[in-house]
């Protein structure tokens, strides 16, 4: 993987459970739950840092 580049759903699906584990946290969620829990940890910050509700929103569209 090269910088700059978009991460495929295969690379996400396993990044996002390494990263967990990493963490020590992968025993707290669901299984399958992982990118899911992801997504709205990523919308609510960028809700929060003041960006728009639809922004957030273009930016978690598949097309993005």
């Amino acid at each position: 993987m090269t910088t700059g580049q978009d991460l495929t759903r295969h690379q996400l699906q396993y990044l996002v459970p390494s990263c967990y584990r990493a963490a020590d946290t992968d025993d707290r969620l669901q299984r399958g739950a992982l990118v899911h829990a992801l997504r709205h940890t990523f919308a609510t910050r960028v809700v929060a840092a003041g960006s728009l509700t639809y922004v957030a929103l273009r930016h978690l569209a598949p097309d993005g």
